[in-house]
């Protein structure tokens, strides 16, 4: 077996110096030793890789595409030592400078390599206008290449440019609670206030750590991304910002402005008659934007996998952040922000009823994040059980009430609305919605489906056993939100199916 590990440099006066990293036979399998240590698990969707690499050639580039900390890397070393054969493999590790035309030669230079792994390819120069010759010349020969990268956005430029059609996707930015808890052993609580991330001792625990993630995964990856894409052609809807430097300044007031939404949302609902209700005013109040601005910002957060908009959705679009912990901390830390506001600055309020309606927020908080997790869950869900299955949020304009989710498979005309709480105790209250006549015959009239089972997720004891069969009509059975959560995709086909029993 070879010993190899290369360091490619040059210095340039026009580009400065760079580097390319390059591991073979030996060093590579040094190299993946070292990376692992410690890890014994992989990510759910390794599956997926594991699929490309072992799939019949289809001429295509395999790409992990996904946000800091979401296992790219991890993934690659896994399937490196998966393969086996080190002195078939090939990694190369590119820094700023390095170019396709780099990776090219390095890839010549090892003929028998079959499995070439490229981490940082979109830190290369002239990546997203020429990476074509990757499929074109190396895939389409039998070659397995597999990209990653923390500018992950420029992936998905090159996929509309060079790699159109020419490239397979694998995304990593959505951790699934089931999977964070395989991996990591996060129970539910953990998971509201720091999941997204596959790293113990997470990266949401204060702000500051929040707003640095969100600067080096969100807003760099764009502008870096972007400025790639540009290169030598105009810049579009966002050329003015791009100009002045403005552009991380909108794309943070863009997550903020939605995080203000969300807390908004909250005051609303629990602070109707309180006078710090005024505060949603003032929370949904931002800097200006053009609103070009703002919708090509949202685009690109959508195509990071970052903010998922909610499925039949009428009037303004409605967002979920796939990253709890990030939603989490930023929302908190928007709460406590309004300690510092004139409604709380004027004396009327002491310093124990200040902690109290902020404990409360924060409570709140934790239990709409709650309920997006359970929401983006049976979305990805109903997508996995395919056919006609729909999940979204029920909010109807002209009844009192809703249903935090629901799920409904609209050929056997069935459905489940669902109610999720924070607490481990049965309320009567918890249920007023799922018992309410009007609302569920309201729903049923306009989803066209009966409503099979009616349940309440909460961190209490599962009272019922879902694999049994008969229900009273109307009964509402209380599920561990957890236990839904780690095989989310059963148990909504079993509640689909008919009524469940005690």
């Amino acid at each position: 077996m070879r010993q190899e590990r290369k360091l490619l440099r040059r210095r340039d006066e026009m580009v400065g110096s760079y580097e390319m990293v390059i591991y073979n036979g030996e060093s590579l399998k040094i190299h993946v030793e070292e990376g692992l240590a410690g890890i014994s698990k992989e990510r759910f969707i390794a599956s997926q890789l594991h699929d490309y690499v072992d799939s019949p050639n289809d001429r295509k580039v395999c790409c992990l595409y996904g946000l800091r900390g979401t296992g790219k890397t991890t993934m690659m070393l896994q399937e490196i030592e998966r393969i086996g054969d080190y002195d078939k493999c090939l990694l190369l590790h590119c820094e700023s400078g390095s170019s396709v035309m780099q990776m090219r030669k390095m890839i010549e230079a090892y003929p028998d390599s079959k499995y070439i792994f490229i981490d940082e390819a979109t830190k290369a120069q002239n990546f997203i206008s020429t990476a074509s010759v990757l499929a074109d010349r190396y895939a389409a020969e039998g070659k397995k290449i597999i990209l990653s990268g923390i500018d992950s956005l420029g992936f998905a430029l090159a996929r509309k440019d060079e790699l159109f059609d020419r490239i397979r996707f694998i995304h990593t930015t959505y951790i699934p609670f089931r999977e964070q808890n395989e991996l990591l052993g996060t129970g539910i609580m953990d998971y509201i206030r720091y999941g997204g991330v596959l790293s113990p001792e997470g990266v949401f625990y204060n702000k500051e750590q929040t707003r640095e993630y969100s600067n080096s995964a969100i807003v760099f990856n764009i502008i870096h991304s972007l400025e790639r894409w540009n290169q030598g052609r105009n810049n579009g809807i966002l050329d003015g910002a791009v100009r002045r430097g403005d552009l991380p300044s909108y794309i943070n007031k863009v997550l903020e402005y939605n995080n203000r939404q969300f807390l908004a949302s909250i005051i609303n609902s629990d602070f109707k008659s309180h006078d710090i209700g005024s505060l949603a005013d003032l929370l949904t109040k931002s800097g200006s934007v053009d609103p070009e601005c703002v919708q090509a910002i949202m685009y690109f957060l959508k195509e990071l996998d970052v903010l998922c908009e909610l499925p039949e959705k009428i009037g303004e679009p409605s967002y979920l952040f796939t990253q709890p912990g990030m939603r989490y901390s930023q929302a908190k830390d928007e709460a406590e922000a309004l300690l510092n506001t004139d409604v709380f600055l004027d004396g009327k309020y002491t310093r124990t009823e200040k902690e109290k309606i902020l404990d409360k927020l924060e409570q709140d908080i934790s239990g709409h994040v709650l309920e997006d997790i359970v929401l983006y869950q049976a979305i990805q869900s109903a997508k996995e059980l395919g056919g006609k299955v729909i999940a979204s949020k029920y909010e109807p304009k002209t009844y009192v009430g809703e249903f935090d989710v629901f799920f409904a498979d609209l050929k056997l005309r069935t459905a489940c609305a669902v109610e999720v709480r924070l607490s481990d105790k049965q309320v009567e209250k918890q249920v007023r919605h799922l018992t309410n006549k009007q609302l569920c015959e309201a729903f049923e009239k306009e989803m066209g489906t009966e409503i099979q089972n009616k349940i309440v997720l909460y961190q209490g004891k599962s009272m019922f056993n879902p694999f049994q069969a008969t229900v009273p009509e109307d009964k509402v059975l209380y599920m561990n939100v957890e236990t839904f959560l780690k095989q989310p995709e059963q148990l909504m086909q079993v509640l689909l199916h008919g009524p469940v029993e005690e």
